[in-house]
Parts: structure tokens; sequence; C-alpha cells
């Protein structure tokens, strides 16, 4: 076969077996080929027949059996409940609210008393007027003096005055 007698076969039809063997050794049929019919692409890669053995339903039906098959074996397949992203997501949610509730703890504070008998025993080491020198009365008139109040006898008095000794 040669060139022109293929480019009068493109026109009329389905191509003979020897037109394919011509188109598929001849690049510039080959080319005028796919522009007149792009099926002969395919034509060109080999073969004389272009159904499938059995048919186009015996073939369809394996491929939609291929697919079910498919389906079923990725729903047997083992998956993670949850993808690695959402998994550090909460890891990390719940580091910051134990590391935040920690900071925040504040825990309450009950006022310890000492038993009866070490209480008594350091009110006898210690007297307050013999370590800190009591003042009764004071005139100066450069000085300031506040009086705190208070529910007991007590009373706390608070001189500043800077002509007094360091330790008074």
């Amino acid at each position: 076969m040669n060139c022109s007698r293929f480019i009068g076969l493109l026109g009329e039809g389905p191509l003979t077996p020897e037109a394919l063997s011509h188109m598929r050794a001849c690049g510039s049929c080959l080319e005028k080929a796919v522009l007149a019919d792009g099926d002969n692409l395919f034509r060109s890669l080999g073969g004389t027949e272009l159904e499938p053995a059995g048919g186009i339903d015996q073939f369809a039906a394996e491929v939609m059996h291929q697919i079910h098959v498919r389906e079923a074996e990725s729903k047997i397949a083992r998956r993670r409940p949850m993808p690695a992203a959402v998994r550090w997501s909460i890891a990390a949610t719940l580091a910051v609210g134990v590391a935040a509730a920690s900071l925040l703890y504040r825990p309450a504070v009950t006022p310890m008393t000492a038993p009866a008998s070490q209480q008594a025993a350091v009110n006898d080491l210690f007297d307050p007027s013999m370590t800190v020198p009591v003042v009764e009365e004071y005139a100066n008139g450069g000085a300031t003096i506040v009086e705190m109040a208070s529910d007991s006898d007590l009373k706390l008095v608070m001189i500043f005055d800077e002509s007094l000794p360091a330790d008074l």
C-alpha cells in the first residue's frame, strides 16, 4: 500500500488491516489519519480487534466487579479512627490546659497554729519589753507620730524622726 491509496481510504470509512499496518509504518500517514479521526491514534497502537474478547458488556461487568472488590477491601482494611493531626491537636490542647491550670491553681491557705505547749514555750522565751525600749512620751516638734487603730489592748505607734538612733 502506498500513501496516496491510504489517504483515499481515510474518507471511505473504517480502515482495513492493510491500511492500519501502513499507518503504523508511515509517520506522515499516521499524522494525517489522526487529524481525520482521533480514534486512529488508538488504532495505531496495534491489534485488529477494537472490542475486547467476550464483548463490551462482559468487559464492563468485569470492570464493575473489580470496583466492588476494591471498595470491599478498603472497608475491611484497618483505618485509624482519627487522623494524626487531630490526635496531636487534642494532645496539645490537653497539655496547654494542664499547664494553665497548674499556673493558676492557688491552694486555700489555712492558718496553722502551734500546739498549746509550743505556744507557751515561745511566750516564755520572748518578752518584747526586754528587746525594744518602750516610748511613753515623745516631744519632738520635727517628728511625725502615727498611731494605728487596733481592736486589742495593744497600741501600735510609729515615730518618724531622723534624730533617733536606728535601733529604737
